[in-house]
């Protein structure tokens, strides 16, 4: 049995900590109904013809911090807080039209080029986690974006990263403007994210200030 649908829905559950259930929605024709991608999950994504919509934050897929990734310290290692928001930021690379999956066939992708991290709680093993991601600002060749880590069942914040993301051609190795329909979602996402509140630590510097 084949479906012939303009528009597609998949409903991630969210708690209550990530705001109400809410869908995503993508162009989708003649597609198996027993094929249909599981909620959350980067297959949904792999076409080129859907249309996101932009919901704000943006809420990753569920994560679970594995034994692998603690350190001698009892606590998720700081490498993985890393490989957590980049595979956050891969999805929302996925519905801007240039990630993991279009980068070899379109020819570019985005390098980040600067981070900030701030660790604020610890993770431990088996925990599930949700990165939230609101896109900043943009330009031609450009993404700026804030993370936020959060414990994925009880809400709280665990770390924050601030990012620059780079769009570079692949074959020549050089910063180039961006595809015009990844700009014109960068625009969409943008718009949605403005009406959020400044984030805590944005913008922050590093260092050690005088304590009276």
């Amino acid at each position: 049995m084949t479906c012939s649908l303009h528009q597609l829905s998949a409903v991630r559950p969210f708690s209550r900590h990530f705001g109400s259930d809410r869908c995503l929605r993508w162009r989708h024709t003649e597609c198996p109904t027993s094929n249909l991608p599981e909620p959350g999950g980067v297959s949904m994504l792999k076409t080129q013809d859907f249309e996101p919509v932009f919901f704000a934050p943006f809420v990753s897929s569920t994560m679970e911090v594995k034994r692998d990734w603690t350190d001698y310290n009892g606590h998720l290692n700081v490498a993985y807080y890393s490989l957590l928001f980049d595979r956050a930021f891969d999805e929302v690379l996925d519905l801007l039209g240039l990630g993991p999956s279009l980068a070899r066939l379109r020819g570019s992708s985005f390098f980040t080029v600067e981070t900030h991290t701030r660790y604020l709680r610890e993770l431990a093993v088996g925990a599930p986690v949700r990165v939230t991601v609101r896109l900043v600002d943009y330009d031609d060749k450009r993404l700026h974006v804030f993370e936020t880590l959060h414990h994925g069942t009880e809400g709280w914040v665990s770390a924050t990263l601030e990012q620059v993301a780079l769009h570079v051609d692949l074959d020549s190795r050089r910063a180039e403007a961006m595809p015009d329909d990844v700009v014109e979602r960068a625009a969409a996402m943008r718009v949605a994210h403005a009406a959020l509140a400044r984030p805590d630590g944005i913008g922050r510097a590093i260092g050690m200030p005088q304590r009276c």
